[in-house]
């Protein structure tokens, strides 16, 4: 015995449209299943590569940038360089300067604070004194020793 044997042929037929109908949709379902399936995959490939080029984007606003602080600073850093080269250039030429007036300066003697009318009296003082020395005897003979009486040999 077979089931063939237990069902009637109409209700066999009947029971294979069901039984291909069941496999109809069960295949239908799996179908679109697999195309939503394959869109979900779809939507999700193209959000990734959405949010890739927008990675993408803002990876180049910062590098863009970057370079562009990069090249700032590479100019303040120029700009800074040329002011410490005229700066050590400058300081140097007020070393020079500095230098050579230094050997210029004046000394401060201790009759500094004694004032003009006290110099005037010292150095007349010191010119009497010349004259004086001029005119004493020996003076002819150059300071050194009595002079010589007029006329006389030594």
């Amino acid at each position: 015995m077979t089931l063939t044997d237990l069902v009637p042929g109409a209700a066999q037929a009947k029971l294979i449209g069901i039984g291909l109908l069941a496999v109809a949709l069960f295949a239908g379902g799996w179908a679109a299943n697999g195309w939503r399936l394959n869109n979900r995959i779809a939507d999700m490939k193209t959000a990734q590569a959405q949010q890739d080029a927008a990675n993408a984007h803002q990876n180049a606003l910062a590098l863009s940038k970057a370079m562009t602080d990069a090249y700032g600073q590479a100019q303040r850093d120029d700009a800074l360089r040329a002011s410490q080269v005229h700066a050590v250039t400058t300081i140097q030429a007020a070393t020079a300067t500095a230098k050579t007036e230094i050997r210029y300066v004046k000394v401060p003697s201790a009759c500094d604070h004694l004032g003009p009318d006290w110099v005037r009296h010292v150095n007349a003082a010191a010119d009497r004194v010349r004259t004086l020395a001029a005119n004493a005897p020996g003076a002819a003979s150059g300071g050194h020793g009595p002079a010589s009486p007029a006329g006389a040999a030594p």
